[in-house]
């Protein structure tokens, strides 16, 4: 019943609601989590897995992006399943947004999930990168929300192309974009 045991579960996002709850449910499945935060390191019991790292990270600047892959490497040996639960949601009119607030949307969601990929996927071997984000298929555009949505609609269709060139390679590892249903979270009150 343990999918994931003896699997390493790299979760960017862990401080927040969706990482915490996710990083749960592989603890539960006995995986080894690399927990990874932006602005602070992710605390929390996580009972059931395998072992923990902890790290922190910044998605729009290469080299923090690199220096995650080689510690998390050091820490666990392998990297099997990705899952990118971060992101930039500026909720207000697009005439509000400000040249900054466009670039640090595009910054973390698309170009942020691009260097992550790009970075990991030799590792995975024939595991798996998963980003979250957007409403409905990542295309759903609700008012005050079109610099996200625009961005999530990046993710997803280059989680598209990119399975496309694994395909082409004969890689059996997969390129996702999950979007889940509206959570119970801080960021959704």
């Amino acid at each position: 019943m343990n999918r994931y045991a003896g699997q390493t579960v790299l979760i960017l996002g862990a401080t927040g609601g969706l990482g915490d709850a996710i990083a749960r449910s592989f603890a539960d499945q006995s995986a080894s989590l690399a927990l990874v935060g932006h602005s602070r390191l992710p605390e929390g019991e996580f009972p059931g897995a395998a072992s923990i790292s902890r790290h922190q990270a910044d998605l729009t600047d290469p080299a923090s992006v690199l220096a995650l892959r080689d510690a998390v490497l050091a820490a666990h040996g392998r990297v099997d399943v990705v899952v990118n639960a971060t992101g930039c949601d500026i909720r207000k009119p697009l005439a509000a947004h400000t040249p900054d607030d466009l670039r640090r949307t595009l910054d973390v969601n698309l170009l942020g999930a691009m260097l992550l990929t790009q970075t990991f996927l030799p590792t995975v071997g024939d595991g798996m990168i998963v980003h979250l984000g957007g409403f409905a298929d990542g295309r759903l555009a609700f008012p005050f929300y079109s610099a996200d949505v625009a961005s999530r609609a990046g993710v997803r269709a280059f989680s598209e192309a990119a399975n496309r060139e694994l395909a082409l390679a004969g890689r059996r590892a997969s390129v996702l974009f999950f979007s889940p249903s509206p959570a119970d979270t801080d960021a959704e009150r």
